[in-house]
């Protein structure tokens, strides 16, 4: 009866000897797993870091031609203003030649 029970023992101990063999083997390749996929995302994390700071760095360059171009529309603008002033200054020196002119003959 005792041998009995020993060989019965022992047949659940390659059992239980089995099934932890096979938890630490699925264990290891849940750890493995857990290994890759941490590397993946670094690998897309820092990715997607340097496609964020080349679009920010495109944000300043357009901004900056925003500026750019905005500064020369207002200088075309002063430039413009101060032609017609100096146009209008121009034509009344004009009708004040012709005026003396006039008045002369």
């Amino acid at each position: 009866k005792l041998a009995e029970l020993d060989r019965e023992n022992e047949k659940y101990e390659r059992k239980i000897q089995a099934a932890e063999n096979g938890l630490l083997a699925a264990q290891q390749e849940m750890q493995d797993s857990i290994k890759q996929i941490d590397i993946q995302f670094k690998k897309k994390s820092e990715k997607m870091h340097v496609e964020l700071q080349s679009l920010q760095q495109e944000k300043i360059n357009k901004e900056r031609k925003f500026k750019s171009i905005q500064l020369d529309l207002n200088n075309m603008k002063a430039e413009q203003a101060r032609l017609t002033e100096a146009i209008a200054v121009a034509e009344k020196d004009k009708e004040a030649r012709q005026e003396s002119k006039r008045a002369h003959q």
